[in-house]
């Protein structure tokens, strides 16, 4: 036991103190001689077998199944947000034994407060579950993230307020992408973030790392039609614009005061035709040299900060604030 854990387990291939226990103890079970304790909490994990059928491999063999109604986190950052912000969701957390250092005593510290069960497993162990991605030697099980309904999304932002923004973004299916635009998002204090059902990528483990935990504190709704979202943003008291390379005005040719719908689309296809008719401006992002186009997160974080830009600069001249 550690501190106030209520169970602390080592997945891997050295037996602990508490896994050499036979027939008792914390483990409650025997050791067989393929290295595993059954019947007990002492679990040791070394072949992709015995990882099946303990239910953390997927049928396929390749990356860890988290179960139904919940998911993985990965990463410091993203796994440090929940169980500061919201330690209910997490369910159980892995660390790969031989982490040291004062910001994984202060992961454990968290961990520990918010009652979360720990288990030390050996880094193969954590890079099998997921398939390579960079964990930096923390992941946990948390329940899954949901998404507000457009019901909802309306009645956290209508009526607007001089400064609300929202970010919609159109075919956004990287999450990479999606969890730096997140970051910038948070970081410019952004209302809500909105992204449709079909083409887009979701809440993932690699989009919650891309953000460093900014997905964890931001509304984000999952709408099926943008566009009559956003007619009924507009109603509400928004204007909205567009960032296209065919846009008919420069970037800082806008007025960035009043409420505001970002819209941004996806690599390749950008803005879908429909989408685009709806909205009030179409802004480019002046470029020179070779380079035609941005990713999705460079062109949102450019227009982002423009708009952020903008209003610092009118409080400035006002007296209401500085640059």
């Amino acid at each position: 036991m550690r501190g106030r854990f209520s169970k602390t387990r080592h997945i891997g291939k050295e037996h602990s103190q508490e896994q050499r226990t036979e027939g008792g103890g914390t483990g409650g079970g025997s050791r067989t001689e393929r290295g595993r304790t059954e019947g007990g909490s002492g679990r040791i994990y070394k072949k992709k077998g015995l990882l099946k059928r303990a239910g953390i491999l997927g049928a396929e063999g390749m990356g860890a199944t988290a179960g139904e109604g919940m998911q993985w986190v990965w990463g410091f950052n993203p796994v440090m947000e929940l169980l500061v912000h919201a330690p209910q969701k997490v369910l159980r957390c892995y660390l790969a034994k031989g982490l040291c250092g004062s910001r994984w005593r202060l992961l454990e510290e968290k961990a520990q407060a918010a009652g979360v069960v720990v288990e030390w497993a050996e880094r193969e162990a954590l890079d099998e579950w997921t398939r390579g991605a960079p964990h930096q030697g923390m992941l946990a099980r948390v329940v899954a993230f949901s998404f507000l309904s457009e019901e909802a999304l309306l009645g956290l932002v209508l009526p607007p307020r001089e400064d609300s923004c929202i970010l919609l973004l159109d075919g956004i299916e990287d999450p990479q992408n999606f969890g730096a635009i997140a970051r910038t998002s948070l970081a410019l204090g952004l209302s809500a973030l909105v992204i449709g059902k079909n083409r887009a990528t979701g809440i993932t483990p690699a989009a919650l790392k891309a953000s460093a935990g900014a997905l964890v504190h931001l509304p984000i709704a999952q709408v099926t039609n943008l566009c009559r979202l956003l007619e009924r943003l507009k109603k509400g008291g928004y204007w909205s614009l567009a960032a296209t390379p065919q846009g008919s005005k420069l970037l800082w040719e806008m007025d960035g005061r009043g409420p505001w719908v970002v819209v941004i689309g996806g690599e390749g296809r950008g803005i879908g035709p429909n989408l685009l008719k709806h909205c009030d401006l179409h802004l480019r992002i002046p470029m020179s040299g070779f380079v035609s186009s941005l990713n999705a997160s460079v062109s949102g974080g450019i227009v982002l900060y423009e708009l952020f830009r903008q209003r610092k600069m009118k409080e400035a001249e006002t007296g209401g604030g500085v640059v």
